[in-house]
């Protein structure tokens, strides 16, 4: 899972800006993900452009609960690329990062054909 806490996502243009009013918890829902080559799916109540960025994704090989660190490690399958579309509008007026993140098909090749 990853924090999101960026400035940018937040409306302020550097760290010297007041402390965010909230942190966001990373989650893809099973709608959200698809496979390599597949269409990205704009909603039909989005009328605004759609950001995608590359990130690099950590793929887990098992189910993981109460553990140590170095017993993570040993849960991670592997790492892949992936495209997280965003609609940046929804970003800032919800009030979670639901939406904008977990759209039909919005973790774009998020399972890429490609482990390494």
């Amino acid at each position: 899972m990853t924090v999101w806490c960026r400035f940018e996502d937040a409306g302020q243009s550097s760290p010297g800006g007041p402390v965010l009013a909230r942190l966001e918890i990373g989650y893809r829902a099973n709608n959200a993900l698809t496979g390599h080559l597949s269409p990205i799916i704009r909603p039909s109540d989005c009328d605004e452009p759609l950001v995608a960025e590359g990130e690099l994704v950590e793929v887990i090989g098992r189910p993981l609960r109460h553990v140590t660190a170095a017993e993570a490690r040993e849960g991670i399958f592997g790492w892949t690329i992936g495209n997280d579309v965003s609609v940046r509008g929804w970003q800032r007026s919800d009030r979670t990062f639901w939406r904008c993140k977990n759209s039909d098909t919005f973790a774009d090749g998020a399972v890429h054909r490609y482990l390494g």
